[in-house]
C-alpha cells in the first residue's frame, strides 16, 4: 500500500471502520468511507472527537475523508461506490448473539461479504481486508491454544454470529483462490469509543448495568490496534493470510468487575455453568415462543463459561505489539463515562 493508493471502507461509521478512517486520513492516505444512513453519519462525525485532540481536529479529519452513501444490499449501488478504488477494508457486520436477530446475522455479515466481494472482483481491486471474529474458532482435541490455524469445531455448539462469521471468511478464501489478493483479521471483543448503543459498542453499558458475570475467558483488543494492523499489514504488501489480534485473554468477570469499580459499583455476581445451564434446560421449550430465550442457548453459555485462550504470536512476529486492557478501558471507560454525564445534561 502506498500514498498513490485510493482506499475505500465499508462500514465506515462503525466502531472499527471509523478509527480505519481515520487513521488513514492522518496518514494522507486517500480514503472513501461508505455510510447506510446519515443518521449514522452525523452520529459518528460527533464521536470522532474520542480519538482526537479536540473537535477542531475531528472535523479536520472527518472533512478529509471522502464519504459515500450506499446499500451494501445492492450490487448496483456498490458497484458506483467502488469505481476508482484500488483497496477495500471490509468492516461492515453485525455483532449479536441474540435468538432474535438470526436473519439479520447472516445478511450482514455473509450476503453483504458476498456482494462486496463481488464487486471488488468485477472491478479488480489490488488488495481486500476483511475483518472477521475470533468466534470463527475453536479449540481443537490436539491443543487449547486458539490460533489462525484452529478452524471450526464441527462436533461443537456454535452461535448463529459464530457461523456467518466462518461463512463470511469461506467466501474470502474463496476468492482468494480466484486470484484475489486479501487479509483476514480475526480481532477478539473489540474495546472502543462510541456508537454506545450499538453491538460492540454496547458492551459497557451491559456490563455497568448487569449484576451478573461469568467465568469464562476471551480474547480482548483495542479497536485502535485493529486499525493499526491492518495498515502495518497492508504497507508490508502481505497477501492471503490472516492474523489473530488478542491484547490480552481476560474472564468476563475481570472485565466486568473492572467496569464496575470504574463507576463504583457494586461487584458482579457470578454465575457458574452449572447454573447457567439449568436456566438453558428451564426455558429451552418456550423459545418458540420468546426468541429472546435464545440468548441462554448451549453455545452461548458454553461461550460465557469456557476459558478459551487465543494467540496473537503470529502478528507479534512482525513487530506488532498491543495496548494493554488495562490502559485500552481506561481510555474507553473515559469517553463513556463522558457521554454518560453529557446525556444526563441533556
Amino acid at each position: 500500500m502506498n500514498k498513490d493508493d485510493k482506499i475505500l471502507i465499508t462500514g465506515a461509521t462503525g466502531l472499527i471502520g471509523r478509527v480505519f478512517c481515520l487513521h488513514l486520513a492522518y496518514l494522507g492516505y486517500t480514503v472513501s468511507g461508505v455510510y447506510r444512513s446519515l443518521e449514522n453519519l452525523h452520529r459518528m462525525r460527533k464521536e470522532l472527537v474520542y480519538y482526537t485532540e479536540n473537535s477542531i481536529e475531528a472535523e479536520k479529519y472527518f472533512s478529509k475523508i471522502n464519504w459515500v452513501q450506499a446499500d451494501l444490499t445492492e450490487c448496483e449501488s456498490l458497484h458506483e461506490s467502488f469505481i476508482g478504488h484500488n483497496i477495500i477494508i471490509h468492516c461492515a457486520g453485525f455483532v449479536s448473539f441474540n435468538g432474535t436477530s438470526r436473519g439479520k446475522i447472516n445478511e450482514l455479515n455473509v450476503e453483504i461479504t458476498k456482494n462486496v466481494l463481488l464487486t471488488a472482483t468485477e472491478l479488480e481491486v489490488k488488495k481486500f481486508l476483511h475483518i472477521s471474529s475470533i468466534a470463527a474458532y475453536d479449540e481443537q482435541p490436539d491443543r487449547l491454544v486458539i490460533d489462525e490455524t484452529s478452524g471450526l469445531n464441527p462436533k461443537k455448539p456454535h452461535s448463529e454470529y459464530a457461523l456467518a462469521k466462518h461463512s463470511a471468511e469461506m467466501e474470502v478464501w474463496r476468492e482468494s483462490a480466484e486470484g484475489l489478493d486479501v487479509i483476514i483479521l480475526n480481532p477478539g471483543v473489540v474495546l472502543g469509543s462510541g456508537a454506545w448503543d450499538q453491538s460492540s459498542g454496547g458492551l459497557y453499558a451491559s456490563l455497568l448495568h448487569s449484576p451478573l458475570t461469568f467465568p469464562g475467558t476471551t480474547g480482548f483488543v483495542d479497536v485502535r490496534d485493529v486499525a493499526n494492523a491492518g495498515i502495518l499489514l497492508l504497507k508490508k504488501e502481505i497477501k492471503n493470510e490472516n492474523y489473530f489480534l488478542i491484547s490480552e485473554n481476560l474472564s468476563y468477570q475481570t472485565i466486568s468487575s473492572t467496569v464496575k469499580k470504574y463507576f463504583n459499583k457494586k461487584k458482579p455476581v457470578l454465575l457458574n455453568r452449572s447454573v447457567l445451564m439449568a436456566f438453558h434446560y428451564l426455558v429451552s421449550p418456550f423459545t418458540w415462543i420468546m426468541p429472546q430465550l435464545r440468548l441462554l442457548s448451549s453455545s452461548n453459555v458454553d461461550a460465557l463459561t469456557q476459558k478459551s485462550e487465543y494467540s496473537s504470536d503470529k502478528i507479534k512476529k512482525l513487530g506488532f505489539s498491543f495496548i494493554s486492557v488495562s490502559e485500552s478501558l481506561n481510555f474507553h471507560l473515559k469517553n463513556f463515562k463522558s457521554y454518560i454525564s453529557s446525556n444526563d445534561r441533556e
